[in-house]
């Protein structure tokens, strides 16, 4: 099923937490961080029993808040502060032989400051869920492992603190996420007691119904509890929303808001400068050739692209042309280390070559387009594997090439000589590898 564009701008995020100790358990290990207002989401399910477990919460906790300030990739920074949070829980250890087995697994969410993306870092058996209109998807790998004696159970092969872990032992990962979209990120108090199509159905029910996420996240503490409680539960849940980090302008009032919009009207009316107010109206039927700073394009005429047409994204800057239609002989659209693009309802006829170009840690959308091009090269580069997702796409390309590893998100594509995953790289032979040690 095709997605719907969002033309209206995007309401605020919702967010809420909830923690109890269970039914069983005299203490609650577990720890959360909630901070809407810097984009910043954890759940920490701690181990090693009485104390032990709570110190090793509160230090991940303490550590991964320090986050909210810095710049730079969140799954970079989020999975920094794992291994620190990591090193000060073995160095406790050292200082405190109380608390020498102690560890912790976790979950962290940190969204970009444009709020359609998120980094994610995790290590061990919490979970983050991803609930929208295609249904509810867990983004998070349980790291865990048989145990010989207990056939029926498992145990953590991952986590802060207890374990002597090899490089790549945090999973660190993009997403982008839609308005409205349901994130929830918990400890294993929630899923483990709950059957998995109740939680499923539960997590759809909350998204169809639009439940804020206070009442959200009651609700699941509840239904962990109503099913026995084995086990301290604790959830974060996330309304996807609009959201930006820094400081913020404050609002205008009714009595200065109303009387400057009837003026900027005005103008636009008298001068024609209308068209210039990114996200207001009608834009210029041109692609600028270098985007450095965050743009939503709306290009309501049609778009003829010269010869060599070239659009340079800079680093960290989001792209998002909607409503395009776009024609000429070729087109290449370069996003630099870390920049996004998203290309939302629009017609791309290309006689040639539409080239994609994508450097490390970057990403393109095309939503709900079509492709008609003699050829489409995508090209990536750099150590973190770019994303390219196709979602809804009517496509017809006389040939596909892809040079570099390219992370593929493919859904609801059509059309003829157009198979995205038939051009990507194959995954390395040999099976699968197991646990770190």
């Amino acid at each position: 099923m095709l997605s719907t564009p969002n033309w209206r701008p995007w309401p605020r995020m919702d967010a809420a937490a909830r923690t109890h100790a269970g039914k069983v358990r005299a203490n609650n290990e577990d720890a959360l961080l909630c901070k809407p207002e810097a984009g910043l989401f954890a759940v920490v399910d701690g181990m090693g029993g009485e104390e032990s477990g709570e110190v090793a919460a509160a230090i991940a906790i303490a550590t991964l808040a320090q986050v909210a300030d810095q710049t730079g990739p969140s799954e970079t920074l989020l999975a920094r502060a794992f291994s620190e949070a990591r090193e000060r829980v073995l160095a406790e250890g050292v200082k405190n032989p109380l608390h020498g087995n102690m560890g912790a697994v976790a979950t962290a969410v940190r969204f970009e400051d444009n709020g359609r993306f998120i980094g994610v870092a995790h290590v061990g058996d919490t979970r983050l869920y991803r609930v929208d209109k295609r249904g509810v998807r867990v983004l998070t790998t349980d790291h865990v492992q048989a145990m010989p004696d207990q056939p029926n159970r498992q145990a953590v092969a991952r986590d802060l603190g207890r374990k002597q872990m090899q490089d790549g032992w945090v999973e660190s990962s993009r997403y982008a996420v839609g308005m409205g979209d349901l994130l929830v990120l918990c400890s294993d108090g929630l899923y483990g007691p709950v059957e998995p199509k109740e939680l499923e159905s539960t997590l759809i029910a909350i998204q169809q119904r639009k439940m804020d996420a206070d009442s959200a996240a009651q609700k699941l503490v509840a239904l962990a509890l109503a099913r026995g409680g084995p086990d301290n539960v604790t959830v974060v849940v996330i309304r996807v929303g609009r959201f930006r980090r820094g400081r913020r302008v404050p609002r205008l009032t009714l009595a200065v808001a109303i009387p400057v919009l009837l003026l900027l009207i005005g103008l636009a009316s008298v001068t024609g400068v209308w068209g210039g107010l990114d996200g207001l109206g009608r834009h210029p039927n041109v692609l600028p050739l270098a985007v450095d700073r965050d743009v939503v394009l709306k290009v309501t005429d049609a778009t003829a692209l010269g010869a060599g047409a070239r659009t340079e994204v800079k680093p960290g800057v989001m792209f998002d042309v909607r409503g395009a239609d776009l024609s000429g002989p070729a087109w290449t659209l370069h996003l630099d280390k870390g920049a996004h693009a998203r290309i939302d309802r629009a017609v791309l006829r290309i006689d040639g070559d539409l080239h994609v170009e994508l450097d490390d840690g970057s990403d393109v959308t095309f939503v709900d387009s079509r492709i008609q091009a003699g050829s489409l090269t995508i090209t990536a580069t750099g150590p973190r594997p770019p994303q390219v997702s196709f979602l809804g796409i009517i496509g017809t390309v006389g040939a596909l090439s892809i040079d570099g590893q390219i992370t593929p998100t493919v859904n609801a594509v059509y059309g003829t000589g157009f198979d995205p995953l038939a051009a990507y790289p194959a995954p390395p032979s040999g099976p699968p590898p197991g646990p770190n040690p």
